[in-house]
């Protein structure tokens, strides 16, 4: 973080109080050897969440398939939901062309690829829904996000 970013220092201030009140735990290693022993001490049948932001270019290409596959066993006791901000989205998923930023790709419990849900700026100051074939989820995530949060503004 800069020293002119005031809305990211904030923002991180808040974040640190509220990981300070409550603290996560923390597992350090490699996620490679760390996930298996996490993911096997959550319950059954429960949903996992794993979330990851520039880290794919940061693992030695020969690792890869190791960082991938361990991600997907995680979800072997209960239903995955793995979400990334790693590439460039496809051109089409774009809604707005003039908007620039990576993509946030969601792969949901059983399927077979992950699907671009929205275009990020690298910060996440602001967010921009995709839209699902066939659904109305955007326009309605869409409505939660001009709203805005405490430490920015998350408007499209």
């Amino acid at each position: 973080m800069w020293p002119e970013n005031h809305r990211q220092r904030a923002l991180l201030t808040t974040a640190l109080e509220l990981a300070a009140a409550d603290p996560p735990p923390i597992a350090a290693g490699d996620v490679i050897d760390v996930l298996p022993g996490i993911a096997a001490a959550l319950p059954g049948g429960q949903p996992r969440v794993v979330f990851h932001s520039a880290t794919r270019l940061h693992v030695p290409p020969g690792r890869l398939a190791a960082f991938d596959a361990v991600i997907e066993r995680a979800g072997d006791t209960g239903p995955l939901w793995w979400l990334s901000i790693e590439d460039a989205p496809d051109p089409e998923s774009r809604p707005r062309a003039a908007r620039r930023g990576p993509a946030l790709r969601l792969r949901r419990p059983g399927a077979a690829a992950a699907e671009t849900i929205a275009i990020v700026d690298g910060h996440l100051a602001w967010i921009e829904m995709c839209p699902r074939a066939g659904s109305q989820d955007a326009p309605a995530a869409q409505g939660l996000l001009e709203r805005g949060h405490p430490g920015g503004d998350l408007r499209a």
